[in-house]
């Protein structure tokens, strides 16, 4: 494929089926009718934003070819048993699902250069400032980051944009009952 540079990487027209998902997706919940929507629109005009993915280690692929050997999944959703995949998704999952749905083979994707430490903190940052994640979605993604990287609430507060006592008070949600929090 020709590849045309773009700020931070360069932009590509990638077979969806090399695309997997970020194993530290935010996101849990995707609304059915909003994404048949957004496959319709796609089916229309095309996909007019690219997603964003990176190049996933090779051991990671290696790993995910053992582990399917030795026990294949069972898939529950479009991305399961993909972690075989040549690229990882960083943005642009409700694109990607959507336009599988629509029919397409193919995506417009810019590949970056993105360290473990910046994936989440970017798949984070795209949904929040779309305001795409439920209270619990956005609790559970800080407080992943707070143990995957080792790093204070005061520190997680200066990398994305927001207050300390956003990120306690937010992160306090996941203590509640249960069935308060459903």
């Amino acid at each position: 494929p020709e590849l045309l540079p773009v700020q931070g990487g360069y932009l590509v027209e990638l077979r969806l089926s090399d695309v997997g998902p970020n194993l530290h997706q935010p996101r849990t919940i995707f609304d059915e009718d909003d994404l048949r929507e957004l496959a319709e629109s796609i089916k229309e005009v095309g996909v007019l934003q690219p997603i964003v993915v990176r190049k996933r280690p090779q051991s990671q692929i290696e790993a995910a070819r053992r582990e399917a050997t030795a026990k294949p999944a069972e898939p529950h959703n479009m991305f399961d048993g993909r972690m075989d995949s040549m690229y990882e998704l960083i943005m642009g999952e409700r694109r990607t699902r959507a336009s599988r749905e629509a029919g397409l083979t193919s995506i417009p994707a810019i590949v970056r250069d993105t360290s473990d430490e910046n994936l989440l903190r970017d798949a984070l940052l795209e949904n929040l400032h779309r305001s795409q994640l439920n209270p619990l979605e956005e609790a559970s993604a800080y407080q992943q980051l707070l143990e995957d990287f080792g790093i204070t609430q005061e520190e997680l507060a200066t990398r994305i944009g927001r207050s300390r006592p956003q990120i306690s008070n937010t992160i306090r949600l996941l203590k509640l009952p249960v069935p308060v929090q459903q």
